[in-house]
């Protein structure tokens, strides 16, 4: 069923959030400017559901589940969104015309398009205008034709021969659906949306492409995003879907254990080297479905993210959550500024074994990295390592394991165990709050990435956004949002606006950053400082690529380009002098 955004607008507007949600859960209190409830999505004792008159949306801080009036009826009376809009529609006395269609019948030829498209990128991967891709894989990231050919990588030419190819059989509406195909805002007329890119497709756990995933060649000079994915289709969902999941699926169902890394070139280079048991997020966050799905096929999951600030702080978030889904997890901590990929390129299978045997317990691993971060002889600092840790602690589902961690925790931090069970009693209580204090005394509110905190600071400012270059970023849901806050940022943010242009998991974290107010004295100072750190690691991470393309050179007897060669002298002594 299809409904106009503009009736789907006027219910939304028609009625108050505040009032619909009251109905199911009469303890909604007024808390500040917003209202705070036991959430009914899941247990819990210390209230942490928020509704926002103000932003028109809703948000628990528990289970991170949010969104508009729509998505709290479908959630609570377990109907799907057009039902959920027809029974706001009837509330708010307003007609709505339908048009039906057949999901199921859609599936099939989606499915056939997405197939037929992977092997036209494959073929032209071998192709005479897609030499200099083949050669970044083969020569400077090191993947060999066996893993190309197994994967099924390709690469997405100029123009849109792939729309001239496809529509010779296919209507443009079946096209539009497939993700494969967009609509250009300037010209309002059809383009390839992957074009001048290495391909990777995305799989389903049957073997059938759903998706594909893009990533601009490091000698092209556009202004776009690194890497792409394809959009949200009829067939797929970021939320659901792991790059790598069909060629590993039988291997994992064989040892029960699962390797979780972070990027495209992490899985094919541990594929490639014995290590077949890998699959990795989709330019996201971990989510609860995810992990849903490899419980289907693991006992255990190994998290294995960059060594690096944001790395750091995506292990701890993945970890949360798989001690939520309750299964066994370790997080796995590389030398500085190497990747997996690199890793083994370096040290081989072995050495990467022993790693993972070393992996620790998220709570262990959440604790080594704030004892890096404060100074627990500082009895402040010392406080808030000990509420970040109880934050992780929380999650755990296993009596035993919980036990145990406590020993842990208080042998770390030099506290006494009884010390740390009167906390973890105070946390468990409901307590209240003033209007004049912060929703987030009685809530565990995660660490945010740099590019998070800039999606925070312009969701309040969107003026900020216009002095941004999308190009630093690499969180996918941060490049959709705040591309499309520069979109509007002449006008005020409508928050609800935004989540109907996103998906279910982007909508989920979204709402949970416009809970999370800053009140800098200077926004633009603190944006200008996040900047200029994303900047940093963005070159830092040229300056590695380029280092990997020199040594395979050396160890080849290859001559080096000279515009490289600077390149790395200019950015290995500007990195030197940010230090």
């Amino acid at each position: 069923m299809t409904i106009s955004r503009e009736t789907i607008e006027k219910i939304r507007n028609s009625l108050d959030i505040v009032e619909i949600v009251k109905e199911y859960i009469p303890d909604l209190k007024k808390v500040g400017k917003d209202y705070r409830a036991i959430c009914p999505f899941h247990k819990e004792k210390t209230p942490s559901f928020f509704v926002s008159p103000q932003k028109n949306i809703f948000h628990c801080f528990g289970c991170q589940f949010g969104g508009d009036i729509f998505k709290f009826i479908m959630r609570y009376e377990n109907i799907t969104y057009p039902e959920a809009i027809k029974k706001l529609a009837m509330r708010a006395n307003i007609e709505i015309k339908e048009d039906y269609f057949d999901k199921q019948s859609e599936r099939k030829p989606i499915l056939e398009i997405l197939n037929q498209a992977g092997q036209f990128y494959h073929k032209y991967l071998f192709s005479n205008e897609a030499k200099t891709a083949l050669n970044y894989l083969i020569s400077e990231r090191k993947v060999n034709k066996e893993i190309i050919n197994r994967f099924l990588l390709g690469y997405a030419p100029e123009g849109n021969k792939l729309l001239k190819k496809a529509n010779e059989k296919y209507d443009i509406n079946l096209l539009l659906k497939t993700g494969l195909i967009s609509i250009s805002d300037k010209t309002n007329k059809p383009y390839d949306f992957l074009h001048n890119r290495i391909v990777f497709p995305i799989f389903d756990q049957q073997g059938n492409i759903i998706a594909f995933g893009g990533r601009l060649l490091t000698n092209t000079k556009i202004d776009a995003p690194l890497y792409l994915n394809t959009y949200d289709t009829p067939v797929y969902s970021k939320s659901f879907s792991l790059y790598g999941i069909y060629q590993a699926i039988d291997y994992i169902r064989k040892i029960r254990k699962v390797i979780l890394l972070e990027g495209y070139f992490d899985v094919l280079l541990l594929y490639q080297n014995n290590i077949g048991n890998v699959v990795a997020p989709l330019g996201t966050s971990l989510t609860h479905e995810q992990i849903r799905l490899l419980k289907r096929y693991a006992d255990e999951i190994y998290l294995v993210f960059d060594s690096d600030d944001s790395g750091n702080q995506a292990a701890i978030r993945a970890g949360d959550i798989c001690l939520e889904e309750d299964i066994l997890c370790r997080i796995i901590s590389l030398p500085k500024n190497m990747d997996p990929d690199e890793y083994v390129l370096k040290y081989g299978k072995d050495k990467f074994d022993e790693l993972l045997a070393k992996g620790l317990h998220p709570v262990e691993f959440k604790i080594e990295v704030l004892l890096k971060k404060y100074d627990i002889t500082k009895p402040e600092d010392k406080r808030d390592v000990v509420i970040n840790i109880l934050d992780t602690f929380n999650r755990i589902q296993d009596p035993i394991i919980r036990n145990e961690m406590i020993k842990l925790i208080s042998s770390k931090l030099y506290i006494k165990e009884e010390l740390l069970l009167s906390e973890l009693r105070k946390i468990s209580r409901t307590k209240k709050i003033g209007a004049k204090e912060s929703i987030f005394d009685t809530i565990n509110v995660k660490i945010r990435s740099a590019e998070e905190e800039i999606v925070i600071l312009c969701l309040q400012n969107p003026l900020l956004s216009k002095q941004l270059d999308i190009n630093i970023f690499n969180d996918e849901r941060c490049i959709k949002i705040l591309s499309l806050v520069k979109e509007m940022s002449d006008t005020e943010i409508n928050l609800v606006n935004l989540l109907d242009l996103v998906d279910t998991d982007t909508g989920n974290w979204l709402t949970q950053l416009s809970f999370e107010q800053r009140d800098y004295s200077s926004p633009e100072k603190v944006i200008e400082k996040l900047v200029k750190d994303l900047e940093l690691h963005h070159k830092e991470k040229r300056r590695r690529e380029l280092e990997r393309e020199f040594i395979y050179s050396f160890d080849n007897n290859l001559s080096i380009d000279s515009k490289k060669t600077k390149e790395y002298i200019e950015l290995t002594k500007l990195l030197k002098g940010s230090k």
